[in-house]
């Protein structure tokens, strides 16, 4: 049996750049996911405020409540609704 003493550099070196190619490809794979497990969560929790300040106001207009001052405000022009009943302030970026 033939035994290359001058290769054990060689397939230490090879191993050593494969295994920091897929420590790479590993992290930049979770980075991402991470990042979009973020962004999944505040499009949830914006949409359940939506949905909360939609059950609000039909509420409200079910009810005829008539306040003192405006509980719901809604402006199209600064993207904004708050709620200052419940505290729900949402903003459109």
């Amino acid at each position: 049996m033939v035994v290359l003493k001058g290769n054990n550099g060689y397939i230490l070196l090879e191993s050593l750049i494969s295994l920091a190619v897929l420590i790479i490809i590993v992290s930049s794979y979770v980075e991402v996911t991470v990042k979009m497990q973020k962004d999944s969560q505040q499009r949830l929790s914006s949409i359940a405020n939506y949905r909360d300040l939609y059950n609000e106001t039909r509420r409200c207009r079910l009810h005829s409540v008539s306040p003192v001052e405006p509980q719901i405000e809604v402006s199209l022009e600064q993207g904004r609704a708050s709620n200052r009943q419940g505290g729900i302030l949402i903003v459109k970026k």
